[in-house]
């Protein structure tokens, strides 16, 4: 429904997903040169590295928050149900346009014959 009903919407969960895969790998390779660090260096090094990755997981948990709120159907799992599908409303007006063109037909069809067998 909410595809249906709202246009761009696919676009705008692509970006997310990209943006969110992009930042998780590059907290995951600073992540992975921290361990490297600690394992085969020793001094203040290691201590830069750990509170660069614990900044880094504090922006990207930030950037989270910011867009859930700044987009909230990224994350809604439930359906607006009172909204219809589109498709049903193009039916239904489809519908009603049929019936009063046949009923206008019927309405002129009638004029005519009536004019005809008055002359």
């Amino acid at each position: 429904m909410y595809f249906e009903n709202h246009s761009n919407t696919d676009i705008r969960k692509y970006r997310y997903l990209k943006a969110l895969n992009i930042i998780f790998s590059i907290i995951f390779f600073l992540s992975l040169i921290k361990n490297i660090l600690v394992f085969n260096m020793e001094g203040p090094w290691i201590d830069y590295a750990t509170n660069t990755v614990k900044l880094s997981l504090l922006i990207f948990f930030c950037w989270i928050i910011f867009k859930g709120l700044q987009f909230p159907e990224l994350f809604n799992i439930n359906s607006d149900d009172t909204l219809p599908p589109v498709k049903d409303l193009i039916n239904q007006k489809n519908k009603t346009r049929t019936k009063l063109s046949d009923e206008v037909s019927t309405e002129n069809f009638e004029k005519e014959t009536k004019e005809l067998t008055q002359k």
